[in-house]
């Protein structure tokens, strides 16, 4: 059940990131703000695509706490960040730079560490 409850932790930090950079990317070509902003977005499809995200990380974040201990679950979510620099590069047409690179590599050997430790 452990494998199960990192495989759905993983999965959950993906889908939260993917929601993000979507979303971060449906608002970005919006010079609204408040609840204009908000009636804006819900007619775009990449904001609706990022909600979906939100919505399933959600959902397999509780699947992974179900599965899994807190102490597991938890510190995998981190994950987050990087996919959601890999992600959001492409997307927002940006090249991740040297130093954004060496930060991803940086998270993820730190959580390996942490939960080999």
């Amino acid at each position: 059940m452990i494998e199960l409850a990192a495989v759905f932790a993983v999965a959950g930090a993906a889908s939260n990131a993917v929601g993000t950079a979507f979303q971060r990317k449906a608002a970005s070509a919006s010079t609204r703000g408040g609840l204009r902003l908000l009636a804006e977005l819900v007619h775009r499809p990449l904001w609706m695509i990022g909600m979906a995200g939100v919505a399933c990380a959600a959902l397999f974040q509780s699947l992974a706490l179900v599965n899994g201990p807190l102490a597991l679950v938890q510190p995998l979510f981190i994950l987050e960040l990087p996919f959601a620099l890999l992600v959001a590069a492409p997307l927002m047409h940006r090249r991740l730079p040297r130093s954004g690179w060496w930060g991803v590599g940086g998270c993820v050997a730190g959580l390996a560490v942490l939960l080999l430790a």
